[in-house]
């Protein structure tokens, strides 16, 4: 018994003086910087048999502990503190019973993890751009995301951060156009943030966006211009603006710089010294780019043309028939203003300026040169141009004459058929003629020949005192100038209007209200002031179904079909007119849509068109016509089961229906059509499926 105390006191003494030792990190390792997370890390004490590591992250706050056999670890060992370029609190306790038991933890060792630092990868450092949206990588390609820091090598202290989930990376992503001009220099760094913890940039790396350099294009440059507001282009199309810079080749030394909106240049955008005519001149372009401008192409020469006048190229030996038609054309100059001087053998007549490179012989004509303006009259013309504020001097000339004859010829119509007696059938103006006398005779009837004398170049068939449908009328005319009466044009031949007709518009189509509902054709009067409808009679068809000739232009489909049309059935009907004693031709075809039931009125019915024979009523409505309703009251005992009521408006839609079931209706009273809207309508009624009567009313 005592020495089994004893031994106890001995174990006892032992544990206590395992407990009372304490360790920590070595020397080496306590406050290491640098550290890798798969560094191993040791306590100063090797004499115990298992050891604990509790490590607080700082950066991240989080704690957590390891235990270990050995007297070393590693950061990686525990990977819910294991974070790159953070600081760490590293405390160690010691078990010397194999881990049952740890005593004291010693003191506190600061050790930190290594900065995970990364920058642009090697290929994108010093990268010249093909565009603003080219990417660039980071050279490590794990992480939660990644900060790439731009700044302008003229502005460093300006500076712009985009976070990406991935290491791509381009300028447009930037939000500041700033950061994405071209012709640049940018510097670029990057960081990343991993496990939540941000790590610190990498090293300023240099790109440099493209330098657009454009000339004129190609079909431009050595182009001899054909006037001097000619255009040339620079080759590239996309810039913001541009500058053009030109300069004589016998003065090299001096230029001038003209900013355009596009990438069109002329001349004479420049200063005059710039628009004279032959020329060499040279031009140098450059783009402008979000506000930084681009260097300059090379110079291009350009050839401005030749100081000489327009010569005439079209109109030249004429003899000129219609002279406010007829034009003379020289050649386009790009000229400003033309001034045209026109003579007779080498008298001077007139000059005119126009603003194409075109003129009319009647645009010389004014009062104080008509005298010698005239038919049958030889004249010389010339041209000159105003190019860049300078008359260029008068080009060639050449000879033109003037018809003998004033004279005029229908100038559209003719061998026509005219749509209406009111269509205009004009003639060639005879400019300052004084009066048009038009000859019309008729070709084909008895309407014989008709002078007219107009102040005008128009006439009308409806301005003649006789005209005929269907006539064929020869047209001439000869006009008075200058107080003479010249001979007769040629003649020209027009065709009056046919006596075509079809149904009137208010017909066309139409859904008939009754089945005897009246259809009119349309009357032909065709312009006529006085009303004229020469008819003599009308037939109408439809399909195989042709009417007898009737002098009025009213119909029915029962005259035509010669039966009771069906209900709720579509009829086309044509129209043709007899005139002349000559029948003619149909038109066009309209089409008329009978209602869905037959509705007979009051007055009109009878056994050949209802099938039913009306002796007197056996109803009365009242009131009629009502702003409310209406009441339908039996006159006498109507022998039925059912009397059946049903009310339809005009096109033959049912509106409201009811059915009284009595054999004894003397005095009973039916209210109706409270909820109709304005109109006339039917009342049909019924003994059983048989109409007995029906009745119209009116809404108001």
């Amino acid at each position: 018994m005592r020495f089994t105390f004893a031994l106890f006191i001995s174990c006892l003494l032992n544990i206590n003086l395992a407990f009372g030792q304490v360790t920590q990190l070595r020397s080496a390792d306590c406050n290491r910087v640098n550290t890798t997370l798969t560094k191993v890390l040791y306590a100063s004490n090797a004499s115990a048999d298992a050891y604990r590591f509790k490590v607080l992250n700082t950066t991240t706050g989080v704690t957590d502990s390891v235990e270990n056999l050995s007297r070393s670890f590693f950061l990686d060992q525990i990977p819910t503190i294991s974070r790159y370029n953070c600081e760490y609190d590293v405390e160690v306790s010691m078990s010397f019973d194999g881990g049952s038991s740890f005593g004291a933890y010693g003191g506190v060792c600061n050790p930190e993890s290594k900065a995970l630092v990364t920058a642009l990868r090697g290929p994108d450092c010093g990268r010249s751009l093909t565009s603003i949206s080219q990417t660039l990588y980071a050279s490590l390609n794990v992480g939660d995301s990644w900060d790439f820091e731009v700044r302008n090598v003229t502005d460093p202290s300006t500076t712009e951060i985009v976070t990406t989930p991935t290491r791509a990376f381009n300028l447009a992503m930037t939000a500041s156009i700033d950061f994405q001009l071209l012709s640049q220099e940018y510097e670029i760094r990057v960081r990343t943030t991993q496990g939540g913890v941000l790590q610190p940039f990498g090293s300023w790396c240099s790109v440099f966006t493209p330098t657009i350099i454009t000339e004129l294009r190609p079909s431009d440059c050595g182009r001899i211009l054909t006037d001097i507001d000619y255009p040339v282009y620079a080759q590239v199309a996309d810039g913001d603006s541009y500058e053009f810079e030109i300069r004589n080749v016998t003065n090299t030394g001096s230029t001038q710089t003209i900013s355009t909106p596009t990438r069109e240049f002329r001349l004479t955008m420049a200063d005059p010294e710039y628009q004279l005519f032959n020329e060499e001149y040279e031009i140098r372009v450059r783009p402008i780019y979000n506000g930084v401008t681009m260097p300059f192409g090379i110079w291009c020469s350009v050839f401005s043309p030749p100081s000489i006048g327009p010569d005439i190229t079209d109109g030249c030996g004429n003899t000129f028939e219609y002279l406010a038609y007829e034009y003379l054309t020289c050649a386009d100059i790009g000229a400003t203003q033309y001034q045209w001087l026109l003579r007779i053998g080498s008298t001077f007549i007139d000059t005119l300026y126009t603003t194409t490179n075109q003129a009319r012989l009647a645009e010389f004509l004014d009062g104080s040169n008509q005298p010698t303006y005239d038919y049958g009259q030889g004249y010389n013309i010339a041209a000159r141009g105003l190019v860049a504020g300078i008359w260029t001097p008068y080009g060639t000339g050449c000879s033109i004459s003037t018809t003998a004859n004033a004279h005029t010829e229908v100038q559209h119509l003719c061998d026509a058929q005219l749509n209406s007696f009111n269509t205009p059938i004009s003639v060639f103006a005879i400019f300052s003629a004084t009066n048009y006398e038009f000859e019309v005779t008729d070709l084909t009837g008895g309407d014989g020949v008709q002078t007219i004398n107009k102040t005008v170049r128009k006439v009308k068939l409806n301005e003649l005192p006789l005209f005929s449908y269907g006539h064929e009328y020869s047209i001439k005319c000869r006009v008075t100038f200058k107080g003479s009466v010249f001979d007769y044009s040629t003649a020209c031949s027009v065709t009056a209007p046919q006596p075509v007709t079809q149904l009137r518009p208010s017909d066309c189509p139409r859904a008939l209200s009754t089945m005897n509902k009246k259809v009119y054709a349309n009357p032909l009067i065709y312009d006529s002031p006085n009303g004229l409808d020469p008819v003599e009679s009308y037939q109408f068809r439809s399909g195989g179904n042709v009417s007898a000739w009737k002098s009025t232009r009213d119909i029915t489909l029962i005259e035509i079909l010669g039966v009771a049309p069906s209900a709720s059935t579509s009829y086309p009907i044509e129209v043709r007119a007899k005139y002349d004693g000559v029948e003619q031709a149909y038109g066009n075809a309209c089409t008329v849509t009978t209602p869905s039931s037959i509705i007979v009125l009051d007055d009109a019915i009878s056994s050949s068109t209802s099938g039913l024979m009306k002796t007197q009523s056996l109803v009365n409505i009242h009131p009629n016509p009502s702003d409310d309703y209406f009441v339908v009251t039996p006159l006498k005992n109507i022998e039925a089961e059912l009397m059946h009521i049903e009310i339809f408006d005009i096109r033959g839609g049912l509106m409201e229906t009811v059915t009284v079931q009595s054999n004894n209706r003397a005095s009973e009273e039916i209210i109706l059509g409270r909820d109709l809207p304005k109109g006339i309508y039917f009342i049909y009624l019924y003994d059983g499926t048989t109409i007995f009567e029906v009745k119209k009313i009116r809404k108001i």
